[in-house]
């Protein structure tokens, strides 16, 4: 299943006991007790502040404020709430998976076409993402199917990186880091649900103004929060997520016209333009069953790309 991001701000990064072990310290506290709690605790988030890991903003060519692009809705995008997003949150207390040391990328203008699909077979490994009635576990059907749509994208010209080749775990750092390695790639993050119509399938782009109010920070002195390094591509992503559904509502029985923007965590810091898509569902009778499914997603990535790069100018790094 995707894995939906937790606003920063929301309460359920909260921890209450300490919040009250807080408010008794302050209480107990004399004036000079509480002037160096206040300065130690300011050098601490001042610490922290510094260690947030940021990285030079690559330009789309579209050319649209940062700051005005998460705020966009389009009038379309109304139409895609009568599919429940996704419900699966970051475990609790993890607020980040920026990981420490990892070099960002630098800064380059967008000028060529797609050369790379990076297929993600979601889950793996100790992660086995939703389990079917019938014992089905997501894992083994997003592995399956990644194969088999790489194979036939491979056929017909396409370069493939998969994230993994076989039943390995992966965190969202290692594959992020993965397609962010690439060239003008497209990633697309393949997940089976558990509650939609059999058979169907939907395309997910990460919207950031699914995030709660004001955490979508703007770019300052040309670098980004690590976190957000999707903001620029959201568009992007937007419109591969699109032509994706287009292909897919053709070739999947009652799957939706239109894509879902929601705050897809697997997608947040991908530096490319990025979509996921859920096959529906991991109830079903058996593994061939979803399996199946695996030619006409093939069939639809392939046309959705090349209808992508036709107006895609990726960034050459």
């Amino acid at each position: 299943m995707i894995r939906e991001t937790i606003a920063p701000g929301d309460s359920r990064h909260t921890d209450s006991a300490m919040l009250g072990g807080v408010r008794r310290a302050v209480w107990l506290a004399t004036v000079l007790g509480l002037a160096v709690a206040l300065t130690v605790s300011g050098e601490v988030r001042a610490g922290q502040r510094s260690a947030q890991r940021y990285f030079p903003v690559r330009q789309a060519s579209f050319a649209t404020d940062v700051s005005t692009q998460a705020a966009e809705q389009p009038a379309a995008q109304s139409a895609t709430q009568s599919r429940q997003n996704p419900s699966t949150l970051l475990p609790p207390g993890q607020t980040s998976t920026a990981t420490p040391g990892a070099v960002p990328p630098t800064q380059a203008t967008a000028t060529g076409g797609v050369e790379t699909i990076v297929l993600d077979p979601g889950h793996g490994g100790t992660d086995e993402g939703a389990h079917g009635s019938g014992g089905i576990m997501e894992k083994d059907i997003t592995l399956a199917l990644a194969q088999e749509i790489a194979a036939r994208l491979e056929q017909d010209g396409l370069n493939v990186v998969m994230t993994r080749k076989s039943d390995q775990t992966l965190s969202f750092e290692q594959r992020a880091a993965i397609v962010n390695a690439q060239t003008n790639a497209v990633f697309v993050s393949l997940h089976v649900g558990s509650s939609g119509p059999m058979g169907s399938a939907c395309a997910y782009y990460f919207d950031f103004g699914q995030l709660a109010p004001g955490s979508t920070p703007p770019a300052t002195g040309g670098l980004l929060n690590w976190e957000y390094v999707q903001l620029p591509w959201q568009r992007w992503s937007r419109r591969l997520a699109e032509l994706l559904q287009s292909e897919i509502s053709g070739r999947l029985p009652h799957s939706p016209e239109l894509p879902v923007g929601a705050a897809v965590y697997q997608l947040r810091e991908i530096n490319e333009p990025a979509v996921a898509i859920e096959l529906e569902n991991v109830n079903a009778s058996s593994a061939a069953a979803l399996e199946a499914a695996g030619r006409p997603l093939a069939a639809a990535i392939w046309r959705a790309v090349q209808a992508f790069r036709a107006m895609y100018p990726a960034g050459a790094r």
